[in-house]
């Protein structure tokens, strides 16, 4: 029994952003994200997401040492958006 116990993996998430406002229908939110898991390594990103008319979205970010990511989100409903990213290698190695 003592070879099929699970291992217990250690998670912590911390995110922190906070949105301004930059006029009547624009907004600017800059992000910063720490992440740790004792499976896989931990990781730090930053970036910044500017939105229009409370409908579209759009952003980048920066995962140290691994990728940038370019984000955009649509509004379609109050309840539904769509979204994409797409992350472009930094790191040679993932």
């Amino acid at each position: 029994m003592e070879g099929s116990k699970r291992k217990k993996k250690d998670l912590l998430k911390l995110c922190v952003n906070y949105c301004f406002e930059v006029g009547k229908r624009w907004t600017v939110r800059p992000m910063a994200l720490y992440a740790y898991n004792s499976y896989f390594d931990e990781y730090e990103e930053v970036g910044i997401l500017g939105g229009y008319n409370d409908g579209i979205d759009a952003g980048v970010s920066y995962r140290f040492n691994r990728f940038v990511s370019i984000m955009i989100e649509l509004k379609v409903l109050d309840f539904f958006s769509i979204g994409y990213n797409y992350n472009v290698n930094t790191a040679g190695n993932y």
